[in-house]
This record gives structure tokens, C-alpha cells and sequence, in this order.
């Protein structure tokens, strides 16, 4: 074998080591956020569930699910508690702590919520919305504009039960969240009829899959996963799923 080709042989190598992590048992936080992933007697189910299992098997690893508080999920993947997370919107704060997925596999829209027959004229302006009492729960992103909009009263909640109980008791007059999240949390406390959502939505957002940066192998599993979801994400199987759970 001649120089030049025993020099190429070995970048195609230093190429494949750098997307290749072990087999392994990674941690995934989560919480309550249906239709993305959601407790059903006793198994963790939802669209987020099936893309991540599904990719997970195809490269080998096993994902063990851990139930946290959202703020307790972001401090465990800054602290390398857990090993992922799959549904991580980019901001500058998080790039600090996580390493993501080049491809997203979900986009999140957060909407407005009133109350019923509310009299909130909106037009897609938040700024002439600042005289209102905005309500988000506390960790969550809701895209550049509404995050960093200090002339807003933002008050926050610890999860969508307490955020619509908020806005029913008038202790804010618009709740910000996922129209799927908040319309099956609605449903399900039998207040779906005492909310409007506004339109159009405030933020449409790319989701990834991210990794800790505590982890040892946090950039190969991105660069594995990342491949995974741009194969997954052409296929029928990816559809099918998005439409059981009505999501985007």
C-alpha cells in the first residue's frame, strides 16, 4: 500500500470514529408534555417516544426514561444527570451545556390562549399586546421575539395544569404554549370550551435532539443521531407517525 493510499484509509477512519459512539444505555429526561411524550399505564408513550426508540434501536442503544420537573431535566443535561433530551429548541444559553442534532425532527408552534370570548385583538404584534398579563411556564422557549420581550408581563407556571388554571382564574389574561399540549391538557381538566387560542402563532421552532456536554461521547451521539434522523425523517414510518399524534 502507497503512502497515499494508506493516508486516505486513514481519514476515511478518523471520519467514521468521529460519528461512532458505543452502544449504550443513555438517559433521556422527561416530563408530561403530550402528544410528544406522555405516562400511559405505566410505559412512556407519544410522537417524540416512537422517533427516539426508533432511532435509538436502528444504532443499537437502549433509552431509559427519567421523570423530572422540566427546570430539573435542564439542570440534569447541564450537569450531565442525563444524556439526552429530544425535544430542545437553540438558544445561546443552552449551546453552553448541550450539543445538538444537525437536522430537526419536530417543529413546536407556541400560540396565545385567552379565555373564552376574550376581546384580545391580536394581529401577530406582540408589542401591542404589553398592557396584558402574559403567563409561560418557567424553562420553557417560546422563540426569540416573545423570550427576549422585557416590556411584557410575563408571569410564570410550573406546568400546563397551573398555567390554565391561571388564565381561568384571571390571575393572567394570556397563556403562551404548544396548541397540541395545551388543547389535550385542557381537554383532559374538562376546560377545553373555556379557551381560545389566537392567531397566528407567535413562533414556529426547530426542535433537536441534544446531548450533554458532560457526557464523554455527547458529539459522536449527535453526529450518529443526526444521520438517523435525516434517514428517518424521508421515510413513510416518519408521517405515519406525525399524523397518529397530530403533530408537525
Amino acid at each position: 500500500m502507497n503512502k497515499l493510499s494508506r493516508s486516505l484509509l486513514c481519514c476515511g477512519l478518523l471520519s467514521l470514529c468521529s460519528v461512532v459512539a458505543q452502544a449504550r444505555e443513555l438517559k433521556v429526561g422527561v416530563d408530561s408534555y403530550p402528544p410528544y411524550y406522555f405516562e400511559q399505564q405505566g410505559k412512556m408513550r407519544g410522537a417524540m417516544i416512537e422517533i427516539a426508540q426508533h432511532i435509538a434501536s436502528k444504532l443499537g442503544h437502549t433509552l431509559v426514561f427519567k421523570k423530572y420537573p422540566w427546570p430539573r431535566i435542564q439542570a440534569q443535561l447541564r450537569y450531565g444527570g442525563i444524556d439526552m433530551v429530544m425535544l430542545y429548541f437553540k438558544t445561546q444559553e443552552r449551546d453552553i451545556y448541550a450539543v445538538y442534532t444537525d437536522t430537526p425532527h419536530l417543529y413546536d408552534s407556541s400560540y396565545l390562549v385567552t379565555r373564552k370570548n376574550a376581546e384580545v385583538d391580536y394581529d401577530g404584534d406582540l408589542s401591542t399586546l404589553k398592557n396584558y398579563r402574559f403567563g409561560n411556564i418557567r424553562g420553557y422557549s417560546h422563540g426569540i421575539k416573545y423570550d427576549s420581550d422585557v416590556m411584557l408581563s410575563k408571569h410564570k407556571a410550573t406546568d400546563e395544569k397551573q398555567l390554565i388554571r391561571m388564565l381561568l382564574k384571571g390571575r393572567i389574561d394570556i397563556a403562551v404554549g404548544n396548541k397540541a399540549v395545551m388543547t389535550l391538557h385542557a381537554e383532559s381538566y374538562g376546560v377545553l370550551n373555556q379557551i381560545d387560542f389566537l392567531s397566528p402563532a407567535i413562533d414556529r421552532t426547530p426542535a433537536f435532539f441534544a446531548f450533554s456536554r458532560q457526557v464523554s461521547d455527547s458529539k459522536q451521539l449527535a453526529a450518529q443521531f443526526s444521520i438517523a434522523v435525516k434517514q428517518l425523517i424521508a421515510t413513510e414510518q416518519y408521517q405515519q407517525i406525525l399524523e397518529k399524534y397530530a403533530v408537525e
